[in-house]
């Protein structure tokens, strides 16, 4: 009887201990899968962060690079908005100035304008009509000193014109068929493209030598 419960202990503690060892393996397993859980989440964690970081940086440098090529086109759009601002001021004052007469003698600008335009014309027969508007002009006088500086044979009439806005004349041969508009602001917008463009070259030209001056 004794013997049998010895043997019955002694099954016992094999399979406690058995079961003991099954459990530590268990345990031990579970433990080394978990590092290795841990450890591949913390790899995985360091390839995504290098990832975002990565695609941060050349997001970072494809704006930089996007930046930067506008930065020239930035430059040439101030440059040409500055130099239109500064056209559109010169040709502001040049048609005030043109339509106040500020410094001019008036009798001979309309004695060129005639001389100017009769000279491209055809025919020998011509009416000249001019706004008197606020002047003291003599109109024998100036039919007298255009003719004079025609080199052809020509006629000269003067005639006021109250309808006529703007100083200078517009002059038409006798049948009517030629008309020249030679207002000294519509001679200013005929021109005004050529002088733009020049005006606009120098403009250009000085802001150029300016930076470069800035530079040294």
């Amino acid at each position: 009887m004794t013997s049998e419960l010895n043997q019955t202990e002694r099954l016992r503690e094999e399979i406690l201990k058995d079961a003991n060892k099954k459990a530590e393996e268990l345990v031990n397993n579970a433990k080394n899968e978990a590092e290795a859980i841990l450890i591949n989440a913390h790899v995985q964690a360091e390839k995504i962060k290098k990832e975002i970081i990565e695609n941060a940086y050349q997001e970072a440098e494809r704006k930089s690079e996007l930046i930067l090529a506008t930065v020239p086109v930035e430059i040439a759009r101030f440059k040409a908005e500055h130099i239109e601002s500064l056209l559109d001021t010169i040709y502001q004052g040049a048609y005030k100035r043109l339509q106040n007469l500020e410094g001019i003698d008036y009798t001979e600008v309309l004695i060129n304008l005639a001389f100017d335009a009769i000279n491209k014309m055809a025919g020998d027969i011509f009416n000249i009509k001019i706004s008197w508007a606020g002047f003291n002009l003599d109109g024998d006088f100036l039919a007298q000193e255009i003719t004079n500086r025609i080199d052809r044979p020509v006629t000269v009439t003067i005639s006021e014109e109250t309808n006529i806005v703007g100083p200078g004349i517009i002059i038409e041969d006798n049948e009517g068929r030629q008309i020249w508009d030679n207002r000294l602001t519509e001679r200013l917008r005929r021109l005004w493209p050529a002088l733009r463009r020049k005006i606009a070259s120098d403009i250009g030209l000085a802001m150029e030598k300016e930076k470069q001056e800035v530079i040294k």
